[in-house]
């Protein structure tokens, strides 16, 4: 049967315990860094990618404008406009030819009036089929945003016609994107998992590229949505129009090379691991073996076999060294048992007071490490809580200030709502003082002063009697106002807490003691039991159904750090009263 208590397990398990904590610890933490590194390196260069695409379009925006505006500003287009109801001429068609730079994209061309009614006449091959879109008149060249046609994109670019100055007409062009020679450029310049996608700068209207053979797919809002989850994606705006270029570059494949390495790293750990764990096994073996021995031998003598010696005394170690002495100890016991009683009696004393230490040691560990747990907590929660909080607060703020006549019954909510916001945002607001160590900042407050800004502070429900009792020739104190005022509030609002919102008596007391100022928080609740008079001013530690138990351990290490003290006592007249000790000017 294995000894759980037995040094031999406990070395080795204690050594595994570290180790692993060690392994996980460093691995998620190595793992971090180097998926942001990957991340951050993958982004920077689909950046540079996009970014010389978005370069390329733009110019070649720049030429389709360039080209458009040209036709508007030919003549023949001018008479065109000049003389509505007419076809247009050979020279105006020609004109119009002239604006189509690449014959792969479908275009389709109008010349409109400044009604939107189309001139007659338009190049056959640039026609646009079906009921021409009106556009208002613009005064220079503009560019619409992309929209789904056909299961396509299609933009329009209109171009303004004038004459001597004034705007008579524009020339509209409808164009639809077919393909995309980037995909290429994407794949030589990142790789063939990169993914191009064009569309709005606003997100929307995205359009994806497979290859250069097929035609463009438009994304639908739930494809955005898991594309974003699944893929690292950057964007580039092209200047001069609405749109903008985006990349997309799959997380897995980004991961893919750290994860193996992870793996392999992890099993390197885990073997160390086992090879550690086997020599702690084999060296806790070797020490508790010895031990073993001298046990046994040690018993055999206390029942009165002195012929009985421990076999480790042929080691040549500490534990051998130990065996040759407590077999000297032994052959001289019928000469000493005096002097061996009184040693015995002087090493058990020795050993209790190793024992109380021992033991106020680990109530400091356990102390330390659940200081180490809010530290933790508050750093990686509490700011985030309090804006979410803030939000809901002034939500509530909000609906009171904008229904005109609540029902009873929502004015009953809004009042709920906003009474566990502040609850809320008290325990967040301790477990930020708990992470923090700011130093006191002391300078002389008077107590009178102190106590009644700090009232104020507190919601006192109408049913509860408040009396204030400070001594005339009460000196100031030399504290750190807005920590002993933290204390203040944290000692006021339990106080009310107590009563539980029954008719009560909220006494606070300043006397002077021993050039020492005493401030009394009395309240007339139930009192807190003598068992719990320490325990309530730990960490974690609450009796309440609502809150985390640091209020009262926040106050006294304040308390601590102001060179005062914070204690708790029943009153003889029933409720709770809680001491909070400052020093004077005097006293500093």
């Amino acid at each position: 049967m294995i000894d759980r208590f037995s040094l031999r397990w406990r070395i080795p398990a204690i050594m595994a315990l570290i180790l692993i904590g060690a392994v996980a610890t460093l691995s998620a933490l190595a793992y971090g860094a180097a998926r942001r590194a990957a991340i951050a390196a993958n982004t920077e260069r689909l950046t540079s990618a996009t970014s010389r695409i978005a370069s390329v379009s733009a110019t070649q925006i720049e030429n389709v404008i360039r080209q458009a505006k040209q036709a508007a500003a030919d003549s023949a287009i001018i008479t065109a406009l000049r003389n509505p109801g007419r076809p247009l001429t050979p020279q105006a068609q020609q004109a119009l030819r002239r604006m189509r730079t690449d014959t792969l994209v479908g275009m389709d061309v109008s010349v409109v009036d400044l009604e939107g009614r189309p001139v007659e006449g338009v190049v056959p091959e640039l026609a646009r089929e079906g009921p021409i879109s009106i556009i208002a008149p613009v005064d220079s060249a503009t560019v619409s945003p992309f929209y789904p046609a056909n299961g396509m994109l299609e933009w329009a670019l209109a171009v303004p016609v004038r004459d001597s100055g004034r705007v008579i007409g524009q020339v509209i062009q409808w164009r639809r994107v077919t393909r995309a020679q980037s995909v290429r450029v994407i794949s030589d310049l990142i790789g063939p998992r990169a993914l191009v996608l064009i569309g709005n700068a606003d997100g929307t209207a995205l359009t994806e590229f497979g290859d250069t053979l097929r035609p463009p797919k438009v994304r639908d809002s739930t494809q955005i949505r898991q594309a974003r989850i699944a893929n690292n994606q950057v964007s580039a705006a092209i200047e001069g129009t609405p749109w903008a270029w985006y990349v997309e570059y799959p997380y897995q494949t980004i991961l893919a090379p750290i994860r193996v390495l992870s793996w392999q790293t992890l099993l390197v750990a885990l073997g160390v691991m086992l090879v550690a764990i086997m020599a702690g096994t084999l060296l806790s073996r070797g020490m508790t073996s010895g031990l073993s021995d001298l046990t046994t031998t040690a018993e055999f003598i206390a029942g009165g076999d002195l012929s009985r010696r421990p076999r480790a005394a042929s080691r040549q170690d500490e534990i051998g060294r130990l065996a040759r002495s407590f077999g000297t100890m032994a052959d001289k016991v019928h000469e000493a048992r005096e002097e061996l009683e009184r040693r015995i009696e002087a090493r058990t004393t020795d050993l209790q007071a190793t024992m109380t230490q021992l033991r106020d040691t680990q109530d400091e560990l356990v102390r330390k490490e659940k200081l180490a747990t809010i530290g933790q907590l508050a750093s990686s929660v509490g700011h985030e809580l309090r804006n979410p909080l803030g939000v809901m607060a002034n939500a509530v703020y909000i609906l009171e200030r904008t229904i005109d006549t609540p029902s009873p019954r929502a004015q009953q909510y809004l009042k709920l709502l906003d009474t566990q916001i502040k609850l809320s945002e008290r325990i967040v607001s301790d477990l930020l003082d708990s992470a923090r160590s700011k130093s006191p900042q002391r300078r002389d407050v008077h107590v009178h002063t102190l106590i009644t800004e700090q009232l104020s502070r507190v919601a006192v429900p109408s049913n509860l009697h408040v009396e204030i009792a400070v001594e005339e020739t009460l000196p100031s104190v030399h504290v750190d106002p807005d920590q002993i005022g933290q204390i203040m509030v944290n000692l006021l609002t339990n106080a009310t807490q107590a009563m539980d919102n029954q008719p009560g008596v909220l006494s606070i007391k300043a006397r002077d003691g021993d050039g020492r100022v005493h401030i009394d928080v009395r309240d007339t609740g139930p009192g807190v039991p003598p068992d719990l008079a320490e325990k309530i001013f730990e960490p974690l530690y609450t009796t309440k159904a609502r809150g985390i138990g640091l209020g009262l351990s926040v106050s006294r290490s304040l308390a601590t750090a102001n060179r005062g003290t914070l204690s708790v006592m029943n009153h003889p007249g029933g409720g709770a009263v809680f001491t909070l000790v400052l020093p004077t000017s005097e006293t500093v």
